[in-house]
C-alpha cells in the first residue's frame, strides 16, 4: 500500500497500541529541519508554524510524496487535518483509537470531540481505515 501525500494533513499508523506518523508535513519549519537538523528550539520558535510549502492548487504541478506501508490485520490508518493533529497529541490519538477497538465511527467522533475540547481552533477532518482479515 502507498500513502500519497501533499501538504500538512497527516497519515498515522496505529498498530498494537503504538502510533507512528507516516507522512511529513510540507511546512517551512520541516523544510528548514531537513537541511539544518540541529536547529535549536529557539531558532525553530522564530519560524512561523503554519506556512505550507507544498499543497494542491499552489502551482500548476506539485511533487507528491509516496510513503510505502505494509498493512497488517488489526492496523488502523488515520488520515486527518491539522485541526486534529494540531490540537491533540499523538499519545491521545493513539489512546482514543485503541480504546475504541473495532468501532471506528466511535473513535472518529471521540477524536473530533477531543480536538474541540482542546480549543477546536481549526477545521477537523478525520478518516479511519481498519485492516481486517
Amino acid at each position: 500500500m502507498y500513502v500519497a501525500h501533499v501538504g500538512d494533513s497527516r497519515c498515522y499508523l496505529i498498530r498494537a497500541g503504538q502510533i507512528s506518523q507516516l507522512t511529513r508535513d510540507h511546512s517551512l519549519l520541516n523544510d528548514y529541519l531537513l537541511v539544518m537538523p540541529d536547529m535549536s528550539a529557539e531558532q525553530q520558535a522564530e519560524l512561523p508554524k503554519n506556512v505550507i510549502t507544498r499543497a494542491l492548487g499552489m502551482q500548476d504541478s506539485v511533487t507528491v510524496d509516496l510513503v510505502p506501508a505494509q498493512p497488517k490485520v488489526g492496523d488502523r490508518f488515520l488520515l486527518c487535518s491539522d485541526g486534529l493533529s494540531g490540537m491533540v497529541t499523538d499519545e491521545e490519538i493513539c489512546d482514543i483509537v485503541t480504546e475504541a477497538g473495532d468501532d471506528l465511527d466511535l473513535a472518529a467522533k471521540r477524536l473530533i470531540e477531543c480536538a474541540n475540547e482542546h480549543g477546536g481552533e481549526d477545521n477537523c477532518t478525520v478518516v479511519l481505515v481498519g485492516i481486517t482479515g
